[in-house]
């Protein structure tokens, strides 16, 4: 599953470098599809506690279902690497404004350090000590940017990392 990561993230890689990254949105009910994530990604996730915490006000996003779920993908497989076993990850959503929809992944690991959050952007950037290929934050990155939102890289409250990233809301 590693590998066939790597390949997808290089072909992601590739044709967003081609500018053949193109959204097909529809409306997505967020908290389904962080639920559907955390059950295919059960086998990863069986060392941590998940956590889901969506307000019952999140909004419908306005995005492309597939690729959010390679965004989440990715950001969960980053947590699971970082953060020690049994610690909680936590998935959360809810609106911004009224335009957005925010997701967050936070995890109880090392953290970023501040420092390199900005370069992580950056196809085959790594933290230190990173075994990963370092596309991963650089996919989604390019992903959520093509939806119009931004991402961010962040610490979460006790020691840990925070990534979330906005799409828009449905009606915006």
């Amino acid at each position: 599953s590693r590998l066939d990561r790597l390949v997808g993230n290089l072909l992601r890689m590739s044709a967003i470098e081609a500018g053949a990254l193109q959204p097909e949105t529809q409306a997505i009910e967020v908290v389904e599809l962080i639920e559907h994530r955390i059950k295919v990604l059960a086998p990863l996730l069986r060392d941590h506690l998940v956590v889901v915490a969506v307000t019952d006000d999140c909004p419908l996003a306005r995005a492309d279902y597939g690729q959010l779920d390679e965004v989440l993908t990715n950001l969960l497989g980053n947590a699971v690497r970082h953060a020690p076993e049994g610690t909680t990850i936590t998935i959360s959503a809810a609106a911004r404004g009224q335009d957005l929809v925010v997701i967050a992944v936070a995890d109880h690991g090392p953290g970023i350090d501040a420092a390199v959050r900005e370069q992580l952007r950056q196809p085959f950037a790594r933290g230190d000590g990173s075994r990963s290929t370092g596309l991963g934050l650089a996919v989604c990155d390019a992903i959520v940017a093509a939806h119009g939102g931004t991402l961010t890289i962040t610490e979460t409250l006790g020691g840990g990392a925070t990534i979330s990233f906005t799409v828009p809301a449905v009606g915006s």
